[in-house]
């Protein structure tokens, strides 16, 4: 009787381990959620990416170095056809005499580069009054596939002769050394067949 119990309860944590739904996506209905949840905490105003493993996507909200908070929703066909999306960065920093000095950047997604677990968001500053920011940058990141963001990585790319429209040429730049894990949240990339 145990041997049939034990059998019963592997036969248990195989079904939790391999969710309904990953198949040819490679991720599960799980992995979505726990993405969008993760941009939803940091800017509930961003619309998340259609769950459609039929086209390249990156989502996600996380923190990072310095308490910077990034949520993300970008989307495209394959091969990073007619972009879509929104950035948002908030760096909660300590009052001053004149107030809050909270550091806030809006941006539109222009470029999204997919291969594998790896992104890259090309970005331009929106128009909204509260962006702190003026230059277009790139975000690197790195889906680990590993639950709750756990390993989840990301890179910033920003400086004079970087473009957004050029986001192909930083895909793996969060895989680098000097890239940095997330501290809390989470990231899930798409790569959809072409």
């Amino acid at each position: 009787m145990p041997r049939k119990v034990l059998l019963a309860f592997a036969a248990v944590l195989v079904a939790i381990a391999l969710p309904a739904g990953v198949g040819a996506a490679g991720y599960s209905l799980l992995d979505y959620q726990s993405a969008i949840d993760a941009l939803l905490a940091v800017d509930p105003t961003i619309d998340p990416p259609p769950n459609d493993p039929s086209n390249d996507f990156a989502v996600g909200g996380f923190q990072g170095q310095e308490n910077n908070n990034f949520g993300f929703s970008a989307h495209s066909t394959p091969l990073g056809g007619e972009p879509e999306g929104k950035l948002s960065e908030t760096i909660p920093r300590p009052l001053t005499d004149t107030g809050s000095s909270t550091y806030q950047a809006r941006f539109s997604v222009t470029c999204l580069a997919v291969m594998g677990k790896d992104a890259a968001i090309g970005l331009v500053p929106t128009n909204a009054a509260s962006n702190d920011q003026q230059a277009q940058f790139v975000l690197s990141v790195h889906d680990s596939g590993l639950p709750g963001g756990t390993l989840d990585r990301y890179a910033l790319l920003s400086d004079f002769d970087i473009f957004a429209s050029d986001c192909g040429l930083y895909v793996f730049e969060a895989l680098d050394p000097f890239a940095f894990t997330i501290e809390r949240g989470n990231i899930l990339v798409n790569d959809a067949p072409p």
